[in-house]
């Protein structure tokens, strides 16, 4: 059997909130950034839990997605790999193992 979290509230289970509480549940509710500096973490397989770093990018496409309803986003996965392969005349690319690999 699995070991519960003691930080996790069961179905139906009342809560009581403190003045605290609730002024930080409307901080977190308004300025989303703040909430994932504050509260999100990343599993690192040897650090283990890691506080989540935000890009100054990230922060600004996260103000984007809060402040407007819709939105439209034009990003590519791995840009950074992609951007060498033309503006270069000898392109190069980094390989899963660390090495560098022509064309």
């Amino acid at each position: 059997m699995a070991t519960k979290n003691p930080f996790l509230k069961r179905a139906n289970e009342q809560h009581e909130y403190t003045v605290d509480h609730i002024q930080e549940l409307r901080k977190c509710s308004e300025d989303p950034i703040y909430f994932i500096k504050k509260y999100c973490m990343v599993q690192h397989p040897v650090k283990g839990a890691v506080p989540f770093k935000l890009y100054p990018y990230q922060e600004k496409m996260i103000q984007a997605y809060h402040s407007n309803r819709q939105i439209v986003v034009l990003s590519a996965r791995h840009w950074e790999s992609i951007i060498p392969r033309y503006t270069t005349p000898n392109p190069y690319w980094v390989d899963h193992n660390g090495g560098y690999k022509s064309w």
